[in-house]
């Protein structure tokens, strides 16, 4: 990459993780004041100690937050059963291994310190359905076929993109007459994720550099709808949700294509232009008599984050809604995920980590996890090696086994030659996942292996 488009690369990336920054250039990340990090076998672990890093990846646990306090000691025999050998523990938080030894604990009551009883979380937000906190649970069974959805989905996106186009041209001359239509797509993107959310999903990642600021719209309403899904909301709050994530960058019909489109860094000044655009969009959509709050809230409030780091109220978490906090997630994901003039995609499960990093400084951490629910952890399109040696395009999720969905092979890696296309439902067994392929790396254009086409 030019060195000035991996400069802007950088820039847009603070931008999206971490909201605002003094310097555009840097980007923060959460981190203990002061730790006194230790790493020890897993064996010397006790209640009463602070986990400060697993070190696993986050798909081979199943505890919420990367930083945490042995509380218990079921939370100890939840650790001890994972296949971590060492583990890094934070003093200042938590016992110190010579604490332990000079104050050995009773056997079902550890002596823990104040502050290790608490985890850090995320500032209490407005009420999320019960099914957030379930974000594990598969969404409801399919009641047609990916093939069959494939062909609605395909029509629905390509009216989406021109819609969002049409609207992004009338704020360009002070009018947005297109919101009812917008509305009325939302609402069938609704019904066809209710038929098979897999559909959308598919081809919300199919754009090119030129159409990105379209698609992204299109692609983040695709995701706000699925998530909706999973996270248990109604209809009427999913149709939100959808125009909200179409509408949520009009904004930027505003901003100077010399700025959106800039290759090298944005001066001060330029990425002050660039973070008035939620502002931009919002106040358009009021003057234009658009008044649903909800999905007002996601077009105004999606680059906040929870520590107040965002932009462009510096909003925390208790002022943030539950749509504005799924907006922040997916537009995110979404961005980091495609590619631009100035930024390669990363692939969808280093977006998925990056998420859970920042969740509880940036994001919040069960939005996060649903989303991970929905998507699942190898997301469709994705490209993956499987342990026989063939690599194969992620098809289709089966959302009771997120490390086995059903995958398309089509090359042996041990023959380095193409081999006969064939579907495999890993949850069926035969063969399994070992990791994610970069498809760049292996120079193939995936949507020659699948129907993600629009």
């Amino acid at each position: 990459m030019h060195k000035a488009a991996a400069q802007r690369a950088s820039q847009d990336g603070a931008q999206e993780i971490g909201g605002a920054a003094e310097d555009p250039g840097q980007q923060e990340f959460p981190g203990p004041c002061l730790a006194m990090l230790k790493t020890i076998p897993t064996a010397q672990l006790r209640t009463g100690m602070f986990i400060h890093d697993l070190g696993l990846s986050w798909w081979e646990h199943s505890f919420l937050r990367p930083r945490f306090p042995v509380d218990s000691p079921e939370t100890l025999q939840r650790i001890l059963a994972t296949k971590a050998k060492t583990v890094v523990i934070d003093t200042t938080e938590g016992l110190d291994v010579a604490d332990v030894d000079a104050r050995p604990s009773p056997p079902n009551q550890a002596s823990v310190p104040a502050q290790a009883t608490q985890p850090v979380a995320a500032a209490p937000g407005p009420k999320i359905p019960v099914a957030v906190e379930r974000a594990a649970k598969p969404a409801a069974p399919a009641k047609v076929s990916l093939q069959q959805e494939l062909q609605v989905a395909r029509k629905l996106v390509r009216e989406a993109r021109t819609a969002v186009q049409s609207a992004m041209a009338d704020a360009r001359t002070g009018r947005i007459s297109s919101v009812p239509a917008i509305q009325g797509l939302a609402e069938g993107m609704v019904e066809s994720a209710g038929r098979n959310p897999g559909a959308l999903i598919t081809l919300a990642g199919l754009k090119t550099k030129d159409d990105y600021t379209f698609m992204h719209c299109v692609a983040v309403g695709t995701f706000m709808i699925a998530l909706g899904k999973q996270l248990g909301l109604n209809e009427d709050q999913l149709r939100d949700a959808g125009t909200a994530g179409l509408l949520h960058d009009v904004g930027k019909s505003r901003i100077p294509d010399s700025i959106l489109n800039k290759p090298g860094k944005l001066t001060d000044d330029e990425f002050k232009v660039m973070r008035s655009h939620p502002q931009v969009g919002y106040d358009m959509l009021r003057e234009a008599g658009y008044e649903d709050s909800a999905a007002l809230e996601v077009v105004l409030h999606h680059h906040e984050r929870l520590d107040g780091k965002g932009y462009p109220h510096g909003l925390c978490g208790p002022d943030l809604t539950t749509l504005a906090r799924m907006g922040a997630v997916v537009d995110v994901y979404d961005a980091v995920t495609s590619d631009r003039s100035y930024h390669r995609a990363i692939p969808p499960t280093a977006a998925l980590k990056m998420l859970l990093a920042s969740a509880n400084a940036h994001f919040d951490e069960p939005i996060v996890r649903a989303f991970l629910a929905t998507v699942g952890i190898y997301p469709n399109g994705s490209l993956v090696k499987l342990q026989s040696g063939r690599l194969a395009v992620v098809i289709e999720q089966t959302p009771e086994k997120p490390l086995a969905p059903q995958v398309r092979v089509f090359y042996s890696t041990k023959s380095q030659m193409p081999i006969t296309t064939m579907d495999l439902d890993l949850s069926q067994g035969g063969d399994t996942i070992t990791g994610y392929e970069d498809p760049v790396k292996w120079g193939f254009e995936l949507s020659k292996y699948t129907e993600a086409k629009l």
